[in-house]
């Protein structure tokens, strides 16, 4: 499904509604995980397979990024930004970074971001989720430090942070920020999903037992 997106073969969403059917097809509906972390999760199949091909995709085209980058003597890279990130994220995004922190980050070591234009230079811990992996939205440019500016200044960047910090409060007091309201909509529609999907079973049963009824007075 990756390769056939990425080549025009076909398009995202009919590349995904394919493997939704072959896996359909033989009849596997959830995907249980067993990361090293020990904290064993399942997903519905849709859910594994939608995020899948969109981290596929996204890392064909970082790593098409980073060829392209070594042709033209690229020294860093820059984070791209959407709203709503994640709390792991959301204090990177943005930033301009040398190669060998960009690495670090990576590869779960503290770091240090640059400091450009517009931009100071941060410190970081070490984080557990590579850009790019588990749904992570985020695309690294390859650029030339000093001479690419970043596209967002530190000001800039906090007012996406204070955005996100708004969010929203519950009536019990809770305050949610707007990520985590994206998570808990992700929540709720999922819990609807398999509400649908025990409606679609409990009706199947009932046209099922409604025959063998009908057979058992037959004989």
């Amino acid at each position: 499904a990756v390769q056939a997106s990425q080549t025009g073969v076909l398009d995202y969403n009919t590349a995904m509604r394919r493997s939704l059917k072959q896996l359909a097809d033989s009849g596997l509906r959830r995907v249980t995980y067993h990361p090293e972390s020990g904290r064993v999760y399942t997903q519905r199949m849709d859910t594994a397979v939608r995020r899948n091909i969109q981290d596929g995709i996204r890392q064909v085209n970082q790593k098409v990024d980073d060829i392209t980058g070594e042709e033209f003597g690229a020294d860093g890279k820059e984070l791209s930004v959407h709203a709503y990130s994640a709390p792991d994220h959301e204090p990177i995004q943005g930033l301009q970074f040398t190669l060998k922190n960009w690495e670090k980050l990576n590869s779960q070591e503290p770091f240090q971001s640059y400091e450009a234009d517009g931009q100071s230079k941060k410190s970081f811990g070490a984080i557990d989720r590579a850009i790019g992996t588990w749904n992570c939205r985020h695309f690294a440019r390859s650029i030339i430090l000093g001479v690419m500016k970043p596209n967002f200044t530190d000001k800039q960047l906090q007012a996406l942070k204070d955005a996100n910090e708004k969010g929203y409060t519950l009536p019990n007091g809770k305050h949610l920020k707007m990520y985590e309201c994206t998570q808990y909509q992700r929540k709720l529609e999922t819990e609807i999903r398999y509400a649908k999907d025990g409606q679609i079973a409990a009706r199947a049963t009932s046209r099922s037992e409604e025959r063998f009824s009908r057979n058992a007075e037959t004989d």
